[in-house]
């Protein structure tokens, strides 16, 4: 199988020619957002060109800022209909792709194999996520009992 992209963001060819297909390229100068935190996520954003750096409130957030060619950005928002969790900003001149939420869902339920295809790059987002995790144990420590006896299983510590 063919890819497009850094190892962070690899699309497969297939994938990647689709999406393109589907949705509406567009250009977003140095410090233009693509989208901002708790914002509704209307669809899906393709890098074709340039860097996007994604900024997070958490203090887990360092080790997953920035995103090149083949990046496919807010596809865990699109696919649970919950609003972005991080604001996304081109850090140089980018082509980015945008696809319609309607759309996207829409082609995964009429192409087998690109959905799967999703299913496998949401499992290595989830992936990289654990292992930066592991990485920075000092991020996260064991919970304890809230007020009203329940027990997180994790509770966030900045770094």
């Amino acid at each position: 199988m063919n890819y497009v992209g850094e190892p962070a963001g690899q699309l497969p060819t297939g994938l990647w020619n689709e999406l393109q297909r589907i949705g509406c390229s567009r250009t977003y100068s140095t410090g233009s957002p693509l989208f901002v935190e708790e914002a509704p996520a209307h669809g899906v954003y393709l890098i074709e060109k340039g860097a996007i750096q994604i900024q997070l409130s958490s203090p887990i957030s360092e080790g997953l800022s920035e995103y090149g060619p083949g990046a496919l950005l807010g596809l865990s928002e699109v696919m649970t209909g919950e609003t972005h969790k991080f604001k996304a900003v081109a850090v140089e001149d980018c082509v980015v792709c945008f696809v319609g939420r309607h759309d996207f869902l829409e082609f995964l339920r009429q192409n087998q194999v690109c959905c799967m295809q999703v299913v496998h790059l949401l499992s290595q987002d989830l992936h990289t996520i654990y292992q930066h995790l592991q990485s920075e144990p000092r991020a996260i420590r064991r919970g304890r009992k809230g007020k009203h006896g329940s027990s997180p299983a994790f509770s966030r510590k900045a770094i």
